[in-house]
């Protein structure tokens, strides 16, 4: 699904609505799937998962209505341990999660209009894999990096530009030079 899609939408509530997709598909990390959370508090119990903003950049899309495309990189962050020194079981382990998690954003992506109208598109930038040594356990963090386009229409509490009373135009066409226009000859348009 994709096309211009245009809710009132921002960073935040993407990220919620990947956290509760995570959740919904019943993935091995059940509950334990967290919104932009600090290691500390997300890694406790494992499996788990935490979705958080990287960066987002914006550039104005159209004048008017104004409009900002957006692009947001937002990671999808896997975390699995095993006992003992297995480390086939852990590749498998931290494989099987980042996959549920792939699945359950592409099914939200494809069938569940509340989750793409979000975004206009979706796209998986990078796929990493690290492995730790956690002492009796053997510990894998996956990270799925999703690059989000979407646009957001400027909020009412923008400043508002000041209302023009003189517009000054220079142009030179033949001998005429330096015309002043008065606003009640001219208009334009104030936001």
């Amino acid at each position: 699904m994709s096309g211009n899609k245009t809710i009132q939408v921002d960073r935040s509530n993407i990220r919620r609505a990947f956290v509760e997709a995570i959740k919904t598909a019943n993935t091995v990390a059940g509950n334990t799937v967290v919104n932009n959370a600090t290691k500390a508090t997300w890694i406790e119990k494992l499996p788990a998962v935490s979705v958080n903003t990287i960066s987002e950049s914006a550039k104005i899309f159209e004048q008017s209505p104004p409009r900002w495309k957006r692009t947001l990189d937002l990671q999808v962050e896997c975390k699995v341990a095993v006992k003992g020194s297995d480390e086939e079981k852990l590749s498998d382990a931290i494989d099987y999660l980042m996959h549920q998690c792939e699945q359950a954003l592409g099914y939200a992506w494809s069938f569940n209009d509340k989750f793409s109208c979000l975004m206009n598109e979706m796209e998986i930038t990078s796929i990493t894999v690290e492995f730790e040594d956690g002492g009796q356990n053997l510990v894998a963090g996956g990270s799925i990096l999703y690059q989000i386009e979407y646009y957001q229409d400027f909020t009412s509490k923008q400043a508002k530009l000041v209302d023009l009373d003189l517009v000054h135009v220079d142009y030179k066409q033949g001998d005429n030079v330096d015309t002043e226009i008065n606003s009640d000859e001219f208009s334009v348009p104030t936001i």
